[in-house]
């Protein structure tokens, strides 16, 4: 029988084939928040700022996260180390935390003797599925799904109800198989992708939407770090159609992803169609060596052509 990648399950490390939930877990209700962390050349990428907003998220949301920040960073890397075995050299992956709570059906009635939920697990990459987009730009579509309202769940929390999400992302595939959404707020104002933050070029400066309807990414904030390091000057407002339609570039700013360029809006060219653009590739390079590594490299090496790129 052909290895597989462990997971976490409250308590028990197990194949991800056994990796199970019950049926009177929150999680179930989307009553849960979760992280996403990746790793370069096999180390967890900014670990402690996605712990803080873990906490962050659970806290507001009642949630017990049932475990210390040391006892997640070791449950962390002892998954990393028993899936090690099945990955190939140098591969980088996604580490998934969820937190929920457990009970019984009387427990959802009365919201009372819930016992706190963890799982952890291990996602490839995904290169093959976006490396593509290094090169030619992705392609923002705005569905009709707007972005939740903070005013019902805080943009803030980082939560698992996924509804709008997928709502969206079928929309907008609809439209184009491989188009990225673009969620607006209930105001008209561009808000932020499935997953993903957005930021737009326009004469030298960054702009990116006003924090009150996208979540806090750590990438977003990474990309603050590195537009400071290098001299670029951001500003944070309110984004119209009219703005993206006429801005100099625009990209997506993902855990997975880092920064990844967008090249059409609504089937219309963003700037001059240089993919990445200049301000884009600034970002990205630092970006690369504050990691140690090639990151476009390192995505197009996972695809056919790409091949002779792969270390």
């Amino acid at each position: 029988m052909a290895q597989e990648m462990m997971a976490y399950v409250d308590g028990e490390f197990v194949p991800d084939s056994k990796a199970k939930i019950g049926i009177f877990n929150a999680f179930n209700m989307g009553y849960g928040v979760y992280e996403f962390s990746r790793t370069f050349k096999g180390k967890l990428f900014k670990y402690e700022e996605h712990l803080d907003r873990l906490y962050a998220s659970a806290w507001a949301a009642g949630l017990d996260v049932g475990k210390s920040r040391e006892e997640l960073k070791a449950l962390a890397a002892e998954l990393l180390a028993r899936n090690a075995p099945m990955l190939e050299k140098n591969e980088d992956v996604t580490v998934l935390q969820r937190i929920s709570q457990s009970g019984t059906p009387s427990d959802f009635r009365v919201m009372g003797n819930f016992r706190p939920s963890l799982v952890m697990c291990i996602f490839r990459m995904g290169f093959s599925t976006y490396a593509r987009f290094y090169r030619k730009g992705v392609h923002l579509v705005v569905p009709t799904t707007r972005r939740n309202s903070p005013h019902a769940v805080d943009s803030r929390i980082k939560d698992m109800s996924r509804m709008n999400v997928m709502l969206a992302l079928r929309e907008t595939k609809a439209i184009d198989p491989e188009a990225f959404a673009l969620l607006f707020d209930l105001e008209g104002y561009v808000a932020e992708s499935t997953g993903a933050n957005f930021f737009l070029v326009k004469d030298g400066r960054l702009v990116m939407p006003k924090p009150l309807n996208c979540l806090g990414g750590i990438s977003r904030l990474m990309v603050l770090e590195l537009a400071a390091e290098l001299g670029i000057p951001v500003e944070e407002r309110d984004i119209a159609p009219f703005d993206v339609l006429t801005a100099d570039e625009a990209f997506l700013t993902s855990t997975s992803v880092s920064c990844l360029p967008a090249s059409r809006f609504n089937f219309r060219q963003i700037g001059d169609g240089e993919i990445p653009g200049p301000v884009t590739k600034r970002l990205l390079n630092l970006w690369g060596e504050k990691v140690g590594l090639d990151i476009i490299g390192q995505a197009l090496s996972y695809l056919e052509e790409g091949a002779a790129v792969r270390a």
